[in-house]
């Protein structure tokens, strides 16, 4: 399977802003870097720990969102159907907008220009937010990425209802 080239430049601008993070550009303690770049797996057993020592308003925030979550599964398709009965020339401008804000071709560059500003103006908190956002986005992908594959949910717009999975074994594609 080959890469697109927007696929190709989103990973080489990722490769060449962790490149330019772990060296500190040759200006910065290079030890935070180092230190940043290994903390994405400190950082994903952290969140996996976490429930372990959770308050019972934790449990509780975390069984709304459980319940949330199963409700809106189980009205899936009327829900679906709502949304495509009432839509308009606006909602779709608004939802276009909308999903424009998770894509990495937009937020990678975004967060490039960051550190790179930060950079310039000698901000560490600036160059530090901006991997702190990074680091938050490639998780939060990649969890996202992984419970998409292995849950096989195929997408709305299949009109396959709520079937996980489609019988022909694991695809990286959902349609």
């Amino acid at each position: 399977m080959g890469l697109s080239s927007r696929n190709l430049a989103q990973k080489l601008f990722l490769a060449l802003f962790l490149l330019l993070s772990y060296t500190g550009v040759q200006a910065q303690d290079s030890c935070f870097y180092k230190q940043y770049l290994t903390s994405y797996p400190q950082t994903a057993l952290t969140a996996a720990r976490a429930p372990l020592s959770w308050t019972e308003s934790e449990w509780s925030a975390a069984a709304g969102i459980v319940f949330t979550g199963t409700a809106l599964y189980l009205f899936d398709e009327e829900i679906n159907s709502a949304v495509l009965r009432n839509r308009s020339a606006e909602t779709e401008t608004m939802a276009d907008v909308g999903n424009q804000f998770g894509e990495g071709k937009y937020m990678l560059p975004a967060l490039g220009m960051t550190w790179l500003g930060g950079y310039a103006f000698g901000s560490e908190k600036t160059q530090e937010t901006a991997l702190l956002a990074l680091k938050s986005f490639l998780l939060a992908n990649g969890t996202s990425l992984t419970l998409k594959f292995l849950t096989q949910r195929q997408r709305p717009i299949s009109e396959q209802g709520k079937t996980f999975w489609n019988g022909s074994g694991f695809s990286r594609k959902r349609e």
